[in-house]
């Protein structure tokens, strides 16, 4: 009788084990693989843009936004703040053009001395100037300004994995310009893991295939192979 109430109750127990075991690795983000076995994201990485293409910003004096395109791709609209630069005597005087996305960071276009910069706050409570750019200027119909960005700007998508969520911030030159909704696409009505879709708050959006490395887009007007980046786990 002991010996028979023993194996039930080893039984029950073993039955509670593999249970749990199996909800675990449900419960795992590198267990769970789609149909081509690719593994989800399962930690933060940098991608660096290797060949960066066309990266400019469309200024509408008007309304007073200005939209970022990467790749001729519209990615991120910012606000505009318009500042006029009073100094006596100041060289190449005019105004700036203060850009304000979803971060703290603010994107200055200064087209009298043809930079694109950043301020950045130091430790000692002071500020800095970090040029991104040089810049030209092409006038376009209706008030609007393009401004095209002339050097390497050092692009990286910082892709963030925080507890099964994902999120990726653009950076120039290892600064933080402005977040972005990540998620992976969809094919045939399921998540595709090799492919991940990065959306702003404009009308476009990109993807990064994650088996050959590389950024493309998709519009109304054109489809294409953006860049190819390069992997970085953080």
């Amino acid at each position: 009788m002991k010996l028979k109430l023993f194996i039930i109750v080893f039984v029950v127990l073993m039955f509670g084990v593999t249970a749990l075991s199996g909800q675990n690795s449900q419960g795992q983000w590198g267990q769970v693989r789609d149909s081509s076995g690719r593994v989800p994201v399962n930690q933060s990485s940098r991608l660096e843009v290797l060949n960066q293409g066309q990266i400019f910003f469309d200024l509408n004096l008007i309304n007073k936004t200005s939209v970022l395109y990467m790749g001729n791709t519209p990615v991120f609209t910012f606000n505009v703040r318009v500042v006029k630069d009073n100094r006596r005597g100041a060289r190449n005087s005019g105004q700036e053009y203060v850009l304000r996305g979803n971060t703290n960071q603010r994107v200055i276009i200064d087209e009298g001395q043809g930079v694109v910069f950043l301020k950045i706050k130091k430790r000692n409570g002071g500020v800095k100037k970090l040029i991104i750019s040089r810049i030209s200027a092409q006038r376009l119909p209706n008030r609007m300004i393009r401004y095209h960005m002339n050097d390497n700007v050092n692009l990286a998508i910082n892709l963030n994995h925080n507890n099964g969520a994902l999120s990726s911030t653009v950076a120039f030159k290892g600064v933080p310009i402005f977040v972005m909704a990540t998620n992976y696409a969809m094919y045939q009505g399921r998540q595709n893991m090799n492919v991940l879709k990065f959306k702003g708050n404009s009308s476009g959006e990109f993807y990064f295939n994650r088996k050959n490395q590389t950024l493309y887009y998709k519009s109304q007007k054109s489809d294409g192979v953006w860049t190819k980046v390069r992997s970085i786990r953080k």
